[in-house]
């Protein structure tokens, strides 16, 4: 025969252990939840340039051949922001005046 009170101990660390797996599985549901939404806009960001033909890295490149550093005194001067832009830029990258000559 089975001590009564051992009994009683078992079931309750069964049910401590119950309650704190479904306190975990809610946790974790609740994270997946959050991260789903980003998961798949980066997966549709992935199916679109697979549909053009290109990968993550090579779009990176890109952007970064993209990028020009201006070297200081050089470029033209915003008139606005005094900001000094690539050469041949026709608004301030900074706050979008015109640049150039005004007539």
């Amino acid at each position: 025969m089975q001590n009564p009170a051992l009994l009683g101990i078992g079931l309750g660390a069964l049910v401590a252990g119950l309650v704190l797996m479904g306190i975990w599985i809610s946790l974790v549901l609740r994270v997946l939840q959050a991260l789903l939404p980003v998961a798949l806009i980066g997966v549709g960001i992935t199916l679109v340039l697979r549909g053009m033909g290109k990968t993550w890295s090579e779009v990176g490149r890109q952007v970064i051949q993209g990028l020009q550093v201006v070297p200081a005194g050089s470029g033209t001067p915003c008139p606005n922001c005094q900001r000094r832009n690539p050469p041949g830029a026709r608004f301030c990258g900074q706050c979008g005046s015109a640049l150039g000559v005004h007539s």
